[in-house]
Parts: C-alpha cells; structure tokens; sequence
C-alpha cells in the first residue's frame, strides 16, 4: 500500500472509531440507566404483587412476567454495549496499525533520501 492509500485508511478508521466510541456511550449509557432503576422496579412490582408477607410479595415478583421482561431488556441492553464496545476496540486497534504502517512507511521513505 502507498502512504496516500494508508493515510486514506488511517482516516477512515478514525471516523469508525469515533462513531462506533459514540454509539457504545449512548449504549452505555442506556444500560447503566437500567441497571440502576432495576432495584426501584423490582419494589413496585413488590408492592403491587399480593401476598401475606414481604417475601411472598417480592417472590411474586420476582417470578412475574414483568420483572422476566425487564430482565430480559436489561441482559439486551449490556449485550449490545458490550458489542460496540468490542467494535470500538477493534477499530482503535486497527486505526493504530495502520498508523504504525505509515510510520514505518515514512521513515523508510526519508531513509532513502
């Protein structure tokens, strides 16, 4: 590959890497938000289930459909945070690659004059 193609593939890899660290942050964000609202969730769903006492009201709950979904939407939401996040490692990575390449390149070339 010559400098300009690299350079070009250097730049690219940027641009990728920024997106896809952009998108992990919102996903993030999304699944932390979860994540902590899940213990409020999980005593509402206690308080409206019927039982005689606290643990059967939160073992109702527990085995609810709703507490299932959430459950569900939250181990959806960290799997797709943790995909970007393995994306955006591995755009970084290659972005850093190929700035090594183009490194070497140039210093082979000033090598030659």
């Amino acid at each position: 590959m010559t400098p300009s193609e690299l350079e070009q593939q250097l730049v690219e890899w940027r641009d990728k890497a920024a997106e896809l660290g952009a998108q992990w942050a919102v996903y993030q964000g999304q699944y932390k938000s979860c994540e902590n609202r899940k213990n409020d969730y999980l005593s509402e769903l206690t308080l409206k289930a019927e039982g005689k006492s606290m643990a059967e009201k939160e073992k109702k709950a527990r085995t609810s459909i709703e507490w299932m979904n959430f459950r569900c939407e939250l181990t959806k939401a960290e799997a797709a945070a943790l995909k970007l996040k393995i994306e955006y490692e591995v755009a970084c990575r290659s972005w850093e690659t190929i700035r090594s390449l183009l490194s070497s390149k140039n210093a082979e070339r000033r090598s030659y004059v």
